[in-house]
């Protein structure tokens, strides 16, 4: 299986550009790379640090037609990317797997970081259960960044 990564340069705020974009790479890799799995950045649909425009009822809508957008639009490859997930009053910042129209996986960031430039737990709170989907026959399980580097 090939597996492309996209460090593609989102802006925060921009969500219809962010989208574009990850349209775009996603197909390109598809079709010009083979690749079955395209992995994208940490909160890509909105951009990294959103801050206080998550709480902006706006950017919930946004980010919900775009995720849909994503799914509805890309076919023949499995989606990874990040984007802030509202459940009621609550808003998780989370990994999204889609393939075909499908969401396979929701991971949810367990270790939000709040120190230097980070003020994730102002925002956002912790998920408690882990991810893994199924791709091209192989198994990944899902982390979010800090989530790496600690058990």
């Amino acid at each position: 299986m090939k597996i492309a990564l996209a460090q593609i340069n989102t802006r925060v705020g921009a969500i219809d550009s962010n989208t574009d974009e990850l349209i775009g790479a996603a197909c390109r890799a598809r079709d010009a790379m083979g690749a079955g799995l395209i992995v994208f950045p940490e909160l890509t649909l909105c951009g990294y640090p959103p801050e206080d425009l998550l709480l902006h009822k706006g950017l919930r809508r946004r980010v919900e037609e775009a995720a849909a957008r994503v799914a509805a639009e890309v076919e023949g490859i499995t989606v990874c990317f990040g984007l802030p997930e509202y459940v009621g009053e609550t808003i998780f910042n989370t990994a999204r797997v889609v393939r075909d129209g499908m969401v396979i996986a929701d991971y949810k960031k367990w270790i939000l970081p709040n120190y230097a430039v980070f003020d994730e737990k102002r925002y956002f709170e912790s998920g408690t259960e882990p991810a893994v989907f199924e791709a091209g026959g192989v198994r990944f399980g899902l982390i979010v960044c800090e989530d790496a580097w600690y058990p």
